[in-house]
């Protein structure tokens, strides 16, 4: 198994994803170091769940910068259809044969005939 990168991974700092675990993963300390401070009260967290808590974490952002194969080739296929799409929309255009249009100002219809006046 080989072990890729996402395309950003150079900017990890910026990835909210990336933020968000760090966060989670470091509030088992900030909630032991307020109660050690005074600040709350009652007991320390867990140390079974603070670790628990700190191993998600790591593995959540650890796996946002790992490249998954399948989620990579969806967006391949995803692409690749949008292109198709886009080139077959592109080829129809090319083929319709170009329609006079309205011009605005004082003869909005520059190309066909006056409408007859309303019936008085």
């Amino acid at each position: 198994m080989k072990l890729t990168f996402v395309d950003e991974v150079r900017v990890w700092y910026k990835m909210y994803s990336v933020w968000f675990f760090a966060i989670l993963g470091i509030l088992p300390d900030l909630y032991n170091l307020a109660v050690d401070n005074h600040l709350l009260d009652g007991g320390n967290a867990p140390a079974f769940l603070a670790r628990a808590i700190n191993v998600i974490a790591f593995a959540g952002a650890a796996s946002r910068l790992v490249k998954q194969a399948v989620v990579s080739k969806e967006a391949e296929k995803q692409a690749s259809i949008r292109l198709e799409r886009e080139s077959q929309l592109a080829a129809d255009a090319a083929d319709q044969p170009v329609k006079a249009q309205g011009g605005g100002g004082l003869n909005p219809d520059p190309g066909g005939e006056t409408p007859p006046p309303p019936p008085v």
